[in-house]
């Protein structure tokens, strides 16, 4: 077999050029990150004494790939290697030799005509976030390296959902789902079959309090009611699905960039408690109205950019940080309404100030 994948591809993939997904935004520079996780590599499966929690592991003699590694184990490895490529066809069988004169040995045959190549092993590519199409041959793997999430093999329909490598974070998995060890954050949901999920009615998933990166993306959900207790909505959550309203619970805090991106939204009950929307949030919608409660006191730049929005009401006194544009490509002619007390506040704090002539009170 030609496997082309190698250890190398894999060392590599830590060293990708950093670079942006068509649906990605620049956000503010964050706080440094904890330490990076490292690829190992051997001969045999991981023992316990190498390697630091978080770690991945290549066993070369297998393609095995394991990680993260936990305090107590490794895990189950994904195994990488791609499928053996057809053997060529024999060669051509080579002429007899003329005999010799005299026992003399008669001249050696030719040699036949060489196989057919098999056909191609897989590969692993890499990059800074989702696969493009156009990237990679059918049977190949493609991890994304900043969100540790492995793709593959692909098929002639494309790359498919992926599956979470995961941060260091140790997980549970149950079927349709992957949740913490303590049952605290959704990881990620597997089941595309399903489009109308009740969270709060399931024994396990009412006690989630966090929805992670990523988890809903892209699996065409129409519906969602959501945990009672949940505090907060990861990075692209519910990026690219088919909700037409979401009711937020009132314990949320936290509503992280792009959550809610691209969908078909006509109605959002943000309730009194959340104290920040990250950028583009709400963006690529069809709100036409928007209640913003007093207690966020943080908007992100393009938080409900790309809706037809004719009016906002914002109840907090005290005009919220915001970055940016928050209403790019929305109406030209939008309203915002603002408390009676707050409208010279509204119109000369920065960035609100591009909203001067837009703002009226309540």
């Amino acid at each position: 077999m030609k496997q082309i994948l190698t250890w190398v591809m894999l060392l590599t993939l830590s060293m990708v050029a950093t670079h942006c997904s068509r649906d990605d935004v620049q956000g503010i520079n964050g706080t440094d990150g904890k330490d990076g996780t490292t690829i190992l590599s051997g001969t045999s499966a991981p023992t316990l004494d190498i390697g630091k929690k978080g770690d991945y592991y290549l066993d070369k003699s297998t393609y095995d790939f394991y990680g993260p590694k936990t305090c107590k184990t490794w895990g189950t490895p994904i195994n990488l290697k791609g499928r053996d490529g057809k053997d060529g066809r024999d060669g051509v069988n080579g002429r007899d030799g003329v005999d010799g004169k005299d026992g003399k040995d008669g001249v050696n045959g030719r040699d036949g005509v060489n196989g057919r190549d098999g056909i191609m092993g897989s590969k692993i590519h890499g990059g800074m976030g989702d696969p493009e199409h156009n990237i990679g041959n059918i049977g190949d793997w493609y991890i994304d390296v900043r969100n540790k999430v492995l793709y593959g093999p692909k098929t002639y329909l494309g790359w498919g959902s992926g599956f979470v490598l995961g941060s260091s974070e140790p997980h549970s998995l149950r079927g349709d789902y992957v949740l913490s060890l303590d049952g605290k954050k959704l990881l990620q949901w597997f089941n595309k079959d399903i489009h109308q999920i009740d969270m709060q009615s399931n024994l396990e998933l009412r006690e989630v309090t966090a929805i992670g990166s990523q988890a809903f993306k892209g699996i065409f959900l129409t519906s969602i009611i959501l945990p009672n207790n949940l505090e907060r909505i990861g990075n692209r959550a519910f990026m690219k699905n088919e909700l037409t309203n979401i009711s937020i619970p009132s314990s949320v805090k936290t509503i992280d960039d792009l959550a809610f991106y691209k969908n078909k939204l006509t109605n959002v009950a943000i309730p009194n408690g959340v104290t920040f929307i990250g950028n583009q949030a709400f963006s690529n919608n069809k709100l036409t109205s928007i209640t913003i409660p007093n207690s966020v006191t943080t908007i992100g730049s393009g938080a409900f950019g790309n809706n037809p929005l004719m009016n906002v009401t914002i109840n907090a006194v005290t005009p919220p940080t915001i970055s940016g544009d928050i209403f790019p490509y929305t109406n030209p002619n939008l309203k915002i309404y603002v408390p009676a007390g707050s409208v010279a506040a509204y119109k000369t704090t920065a960035g609100w100030n591009q909203y001067a002539s837009q703002i009226y009170a309540q």
